[in-house]
């Protein structure tokens, strides 16, 4: 009698583990075809942020149309701690083949109704066929003037300023920001000082960023090496339209954008 009740249990229990056995083992498949379907979107994921990457980077060196970005040039609003202390200007004109970029940039700090502080610089760009031909520009801070001239010549690219003479067997960017093909460079011509600094320039993504008016969406690029503490924004049809960058003395120095063609 008890034999027959475990040949009846056993018989009853077979089944039944048999059914478990087949569902454990359909569970692993349906896992691992989940595992292998999320493997493959995580690589066409990639596989698209990656052309996204290429493809950003290709618009970053293709040829840039300042008349057709900026058609009515740049102008931002500087501030510092909230409270805004002057301007930057960029301008665009044609002379025959050659683009010339002029820019001003103008602060004046107050306390308690007196210029305490004032700062002017400005720049004169000459391109032709995509390449800088010639760059100079001026200083005044606090009465403190300085200059820099930079350019090509029999022996390649030429640069004097504060910081001394240097020599390169290419042009570089200046520190203008306005050309996105800049953030490709690891050697920039410092504006302001003449000097050519190596740089990292890293991309942090899109993002939110205030603009006169409301937000836009901006990928931001920092500046490491030798030039620092500075961040640029570029939209995404390659537009100059945010920086903010920290003095020596560690005040914030914030770009809001005025005028950076996007309403076309």
């Amino acid at each position: 009698m008890e034999m027959t009740r475990l040949v009846y249990k056993g018989q009853i229990l077979l089944p039944f583990f048999k059914i478990s056995l087949y569902c454990f083992i359909a569970g692993i498949i349906f896992s691992t075809s989940n595992i292998v379907v999320f493997a493959e979107d995580t690589k066409k994921t990639n596989s698209t942020l990656e052309y996204q990457m290429f493809k950003r980077v290709n618009d970053a060196t293709a040829e840039i149309d300042p008349f057709a970005l900026y058609p009515s040039g740049l102008f931002f609003d500087v501030y510092r701690k909230g409270d805004k202390i002057g301007s930057h200007e960029v301008k665009f004109n044609s002379q025959g083949d050659t683009l010339v970029v002029t820019s001003e940039f103008r602060l004046r700090v107050k306390l308690m109704f007196v210029v305490v502080y004032r700062h002017f610089f400005k720049s004169v760009e000459n391109w032709t066929n995509n390449n800088l031909v010639s760059f100079t520009s001026e200083e005044n801070e606090n009465g403190k003037k300085s200059s820099v001239k930079a350019g090509l010549n029999s022996d390649g690219f030429f640069t004097e300023g504060r910081k001394g003479y240097f020599e390169s067997k290419n042009w570089h960017f200046p520190s203008t920001h306005w050309n996105m093909r800049i953030i490709n460079s690891s050697t920039i011509l410092n504006a302001i000082t003449g000097k050519l600094n190596r740089v990292k320039i890293i991309n942090h993504g899109f993002e939110e960023i205030a603009v006169l008016g409301g937000e836009i969406e901006a990928e931001r690029f920092e500046y490491t090496g030798e030039l620092r503490n500075t961040n640029v924004w570029y939209d995404k049809t390659n537009r100059w339209v945010r920086m903010v960058f920290t003095t020596k003395k560690g005040d914030t120095i914030t770009y809001l954008c005025r005028e950076c063609g996007l309403g076309n």
